[in-house]
């Protein structure tokens, strides 16, 4: 291989770039963009990687390799709680990346969604709309985990479902003129993608259900496709209207996402994990030690309380740092992990882990992808 440096720079104030020359020439690159995502109803420090890419003629030349392990130490610099991308097929997981999420997606027909009426007011989006959109958002995000929490200084919908380009939004008015709902959509040719919707209400949806219907129709798109969480409200909607689901589930690709700093993201979400507790009538009590290939971390519950400890207590639970990470984020359930060869659970502590790590559905909008 030839000499390399990978250079750091901060090109925004949540935003850095890595990369990697030789010779004086850039010859690979990354994105890093920081933002807060939600387990549950906490908020961790994330870092998403977006933008990887290397120049054809230095392809298989290990340079991918090198500014990947680079992102990971420039995340934890940076007092990142974990990483997150959306990787291709069998490449990420040698970096300690797993699949957290599925994607789905529904299909109503054009012809079927113009039944929607509403007597609400629909127009497009303005910046000057950003503090009652981001307040329906988060309203409705508030305990989705891997949800971004939006900072006050959002203000545009950033990424259409193709990581190509922004889209367009509307909004919905109720009689009073104050935001009720909106959408986020893109139409290309005759297709007409929806990559975020929320309405407080069915009236809400109805109208911009009528708009984007109308839209989609003008452009001889004959079905409109919504990113939506398939268990979410604007699914339960769309039964009326009769449509196709989707999921995928991918083995080793999609959205993917590792711990970069074990003990601080316990700490963060031990507040949820003591909600998860309070939910179940039997008091627990008990101590065990989670051990991974990135250091461990000891838990005790009292009374249905839960506490750091600072070194190894009670029953010793062995869990890869990849297997974790979809425990934490719900994607996978404790009896199913506990069948994985390198995992260790011992029987007389499974019922607390089920109570503390849920299956239970994750989602992050397209518009706040990297």
């Amino acid at each position: 291989m030839s000499e390399y440096r990978i250079h750091r720079n901060r090109t925004s104030a949540n935003c850095w770039k890595l990369d990697l020359t030789t010779d004086g020439e850039e010859v690979s690159r990354l994105w890093i963009f920081i933002k807060t995502m939600r387990i549950g109803s906490v908020g961790v420090r994330i870092g998403g990687i977006g933008g990887v890419g290397t120049n054809r003629d230095h392809r298989h030349k290990g340079f991918a390799s090198l500014i990947m392990h680079e992102s990971t130490a420039l995340m934890a610099d940076k007092n990142c709680d974990m990483g997150f991308l959306f990787g291709i097929q069998d490449f990420y997981d040698s970096f300690g990346y797993a699949v957290c999420f599925s994607d789905s997606m529904i299909h109503v027909n054009t012809k079927d969604l113009r039944l929607a009426r509403s007597g609400l007011i629909t127009r497009a989006y303005r910046k000057s709309d950003a503090r009652q959109v981001r307040r329906i958002y988060n309203q409705a995000n508030g305990a989705c985990s891997a949800s971004v929490v939006r900072p006050p200084s959002w203000d545009r919908f950033e990424m259409a479902a193709d990581f190509k380009s922004q889209g367009k939004a509307i909004v919905a008015l109720d009689a009073a003129g104050r935001i009720v709902g909106y959408a986020a959509f893109r139409i290309e040719g005759q297709r007409c993608t929806v990559h975020e919707i929320s309405g407080r209400n069915n009236d809400a949806r109805n109208a911009l259900s009528a708009t984007l219907a109308r839209r989609a129709h003008r452009a001889e798109c004959d079905k409109v496709v919504f990113h939506v969480p398939a268990d979410g409200p604007f699914a339960d909607y769309c039964a009326r209207y009769g449509y196709r689901s989707e999921c995928h589930h991918p083995r080793n690709a999609g959205p993917m996402a590792r711990i970069i700093r074990l003990k601080p993201l316990f700490k963060k979400i031990v507040p949820e994990l003591n909600l998860r507790l309070r939910n179940h009538p039997a008091l627990l009590n008990g101590a065990l030690t989670i051990e991974t290939g990135i250091g461990s971390v000891a838990l005790s519950v009292q009374n249905s309380s839960v506490r750091l400890n600072n070194g190894p207590q009670g029953i010793q639970v062995r869990i890869p740092q990849l297997i974790l990470t979809q425990l934490i984020l719900g994607y996978r359930s404790v009896s199913d992990i506990s069948t994985d060869g390198d995992v260790n659970i011992p029987s007389n502590c499974r019922s607390l882990l089920q109570i503390l790590f849920p299956k239970h559905k994750a989602y992050m909008w397209w518009s706040d992808r990297f």
